[in-house]
């Protein structure tokens, strides 16, 4: 069982020794919730990703929220993801750098024309001069937040029917010796 205390999300982000949590292609699309397709073709348009390739790519949690804010604009918005490769860098610094407590108390401002983003407090107000995406950082951050949970659980699953497995292994060799 994992806690919902403030210091859970590290958890999420690092690991037992402080490192950070490093994530597959395969957890990294079932955490975002996007197809084998999906990512090859974000992987065409995005250059991060393309950077990263073959089976031993690991992905930062940062780099998974930072990939699920792009979703959410894709799909929700409709927004070409070739118009989001270069704003992707700085959600991706921004994911990144920030921590997911901080990012919860914040509004990403996407302004697609100038490819730039910030963020500002939710409560803050901002004049703008165009048209610009808003996106409340608290709902996709505790989605896969949620996500990384399930993750790990599985995982720890496995390991424990590996170490079942490898105890049943070792009674069956005391009891023929």
């Amino acid at each position: 069982m994992i806690c919902c205390a403030p210091h859970a999300n590290l958890l999420l982000t690092t690991d037992w020794h402080g490192h950070p949590m490093q994530y597959t292609q395969g957890q990294l699309r079932k955490a975002v919730s996007i197809g084998a397709e999906t990512f090859r073709h974000w992987k065409t348009v995005l250059p991060y990703l393309s950077e990263k390739s073959g089976h031993s790519a690991k992905f930062l949690a940062g780099d998974l929220l930072a990939l699920s804010l792009l979703k959410k604009l894709t799909n929700d918005c409709s927004i070409n993801i070739s118009n989001l490769a270069t704003v992707f860098e700085e959600i991706l610094y921004l994911c990144n750098t920030e921590s997911w407590d901080e990012l919860e108390k914040l509004i990403l401002y996407v302004d697609v024309k100038s490819a730039s983003c910030r963020t500002a407090p939710v409560l803050e107000k901002l004049t703008v001069s165009d048209v610009m995406i808003v996106i409340p950082l608290a709902t996709p951050v505790q989605e896969l937040h949620n996500e990384l949970i399930e993750l790990q659980s599985e995982d720890t699953q496995g390991q424990f029917i590996l170490s079942a497995n490898q105890s049943v292994n070792v009674l069956e060799q005391k009891r023929r010796a």
